[in-house]
């Protein structure tokens, strides 16, 4: 069965993130979701937890390491790379995600059509919210310009808030050079 949805998680020097990332899905299964962990040449024990601790997770769950640490813009696009599923989505090894947010992309994914689905997020520091950067009302753009916007410059907008058509990624590739 392809999955419905690919989840691609950059991973480096996160040995101290990784299983309670991981315990975050514990018991949800969910064989429409694709789990891919790109382990970016930790110099930790990252990969060997990661091999560890994703046997937990049922489903579909890769994990690939790259040889050399290349930046989280380089793991994203070898998950690109590797991505099965209709949708992508992005999260962070240090992320913390809702007991809802699977269920939830999936409802979006096989209900609607669209390139570009941006959702809500907050930033939280030492278990407290902090605001997150104001985001300034630009003019409508093209899917393509939208797209090339978030990919190109994920510091300026992110991507773990976003779900988005595979098809119309295809071609697209993170701007490498970007430490976060």
């Amino acid at each position: 069965m392809v999955p419905v949805i690919s989840i691609i998680i950059p991973a480096y020097n996160a040995q101290n993130h990784v299983a309670g990332f991981v315990s975050q899905f514990g018991t949800i299964f969910y064989d429409e979701v694709e789990f891919i962990f790109i382990d970016d040449g930790s110099t930790d024990h990252t990969y060997e937890l990661l091999l560890s601790e994703t046997k937990s997770l049922p489903g579909h769950v890769r994990v690939v390491q790259q040889g050399k640490n290349m930046g989280v813009s380089a793991a994203r696009n070898l998950g690109l790379q590797k991505a099965t599923g209709r949708f992508l989505a992005f999260i962070d090894v240090d992320d913390q995600v809702s007991d809802v947010y699977l269920s939830t992309l999936l409802r979006l994914a096989k209900n609607n059509r669209f390139d570009l689905c941006v959702f809500e997020n907050m930033s939280i520091s030492g278990n407290k919210p902090f605001p997150a950067a104001k985001i300034v009302k630009e003019h409508a753009v093209s899917k393509e310009s939208l797209l090339y916007r978030f990919l190109c410059n994920p510091t300026q907008y992110g991507v773990c808030n976003l779900l988005m058509n595979r098809e119309t990624a295809m071609g697209m590739v993170f701007r490498t050079g970007y430490k976060y």
